[in-house]
């Protein structure tokens, strides 16, 4: 069974003068083939189908959201990893 791990926290609003930095770190983690999360549980551990990070700045409060697709025999051991990795 293919499960979907949603791993969220509160971050900036968008009118902070962090919001690019915000957006960079998301990019570096999970934004594309080449990020930290998508080379280390995908590619080297095969341990998922998909796996990405986005940030979402809001007026008031943003949210960062990693989410990965998995079988649920593997959602410990990813979850492990996005907490190595971060």
């Amino acid at each position: 069974m293919i499960v979907r791990l949603l791993s969220g926290w509160l971050t900036i609003s968008k009118l902070s003068k962090d919001k690019y930095a915000a957006s960079l770190l998301s990019c570096i983690l999970g934004g594309c083939s080449s990020s930290r999360l998508f080379q280390t549980i995908r590619e080297e551990q095969g341990l998922c189908y998909s796996v990405g990070s986005f940030n979402y700045p809001h007026p008031d409060i943003g949210s960062f959201i990693i989410s990965v697709d998995t079988e649920n025999g593997n959602f410990n051991k990813v979850n492990d990893e996005i907490f190595k990795i971060l």
